[in-house]
């Protein structure tokens, strides 16, 4: 029984565009794990003791609002609009 021929190559405009087309797939993907990898600690935490994870996840949320107002004052900008 004879063999059938390989199909004929696509064109490269086609294969870009099936390339360039998985990479909001990929961003949304590692995006997520990424999320997932931070967020998995505090979980682990919250689950062995829910006072310790509220406390850090508090303790992140200060730890971030101290940061912008630092930088807030940094740049000259008040931290109230009006003051």
């Amino acid at each position: 029984m004879p063999r059938k021929p390989p199909p004929p190559p696509r064109p490269l405009q086609d294969q870009f565009l099936n390339n360039v087309s998985r990479y909001p797939l990929y961003l949304v993907t590692v995006l997520l794990g990424g999320i997932w990898v931070g967020i998995k600690p505090v979980v682990d935490l919250y689950h062995k003791s829910p006072a310790a994870g509220v406390g850090v996840v508090v303790g992140i949320t200060v730890g971030l609002f101290l940061i912008y107002c630092t930088l807030r004052g940094m740049s000259g900008d008040p931290f109230l609009p009006f003051s």
